[in-house]
């Protein structure tokens, strides 16, 4: 097991928290959580996968989000094949993925910016 999988079930103590893909799933509304790509992320997918990705204004890329055919409330990351729940591009998913269950936010003070992880727990509420 990765030294990252230990200290995430410190915090979380389940290994199902790490199964659970409710990373990948979104209420309406929420898209703005979906996974970021940085510039180098984004040159390690195929011209296909590239496609499910936007440009943001600050030079990331943001995965594009589909409708759940199991639950018309929600959106999902274009990357998860719902029906195995399975990530498409698990081997080349973004750092924002592989930090799951933490989420990177970004918090502005005047001209700067800081970066801090919190643990995100609503989300299994979607499942």
């Amino acid at each position: 097991m990765s030294d990252l999988k230990k200290s995430i079930l410190r915090v979380v103590n389940s290994i199902d928290c790490l199964n659970c893909r409710g990373c990948c799933w979104f209420s309406m509304g929420e898209e703005h959580l979906l996974p970021f790509f940085g510039p180098k992320e984004f040159e390690l997918l195929d011209v296909n996968d590239q496609k499910k990705l936007h440009e943001t204004s600050e030079g990331f890329f943001q995965a594009k989000s589909i409708s759940s055919t199991r639950k018309r409330t929600v959106k999902i990351c274009a990357f998860l094949e719902e029906d195995s729940h399975k990530c498409s591009i698990y081997d080349k998913r973004p750092l924002d993925c592989v930090l799951w269950p933490f989420d990177v936010v970004r918090l502005e003070k005047g001209k700067k910016a800081a970066y801090i992880y919190r643990l995100l727990t609503t989300k299994c509420a979607l499942l």
